[in-house]
């Protein structure tokens, strides 16, 4: 939530352009979670903000936010939901995995 503010407030977007989902994911270290965001950006106006979000969203939602609420990484993405509306954590995860190993 506090995320979804950030991303209001900075760039601009109403939160019906964007959705967020965040997940805990041991990227880096084998005892500490990274926070990950994946960004799924669901209008024109969004994704006209789609560089400078990649650009600035890290290092400024780092100062912006409370330290529970700190992203290491950022992917642009689809925010998997079921019907319901509740995140689908496994896939979240499971595409960050897959993003990361292809990038190496």
């Amino acid at each position: 939530m506090e995320l979804c503010r950030f991303v209001e407030k900075r760039y601009g977007l109403p939160c019906d352009d964007f959705d967020l989902a965040v997940a805990g994911l041991r990227l880096v270290s084998e005892h500490e979670d990274s926070c990950c965001v994946t960004m799924e950006l669901k209008s024109d106006r969004a994704l006209e903000c789609a560089e400078e979000i990649r650009k600035t969203f890290l290092t400024e939602a780092r100062h912006s936010v409370s330290k529970g609420a700190k992203p290491d990484f950022l992917r642009f993405g689809r925010v998997f939901r079921t019907f319901k509306g509740t995140i689908r954590l496994a896939e979240i995860k499971k595409a960050w995995m897959d993003d990361f190993r292809s990038a190496k």
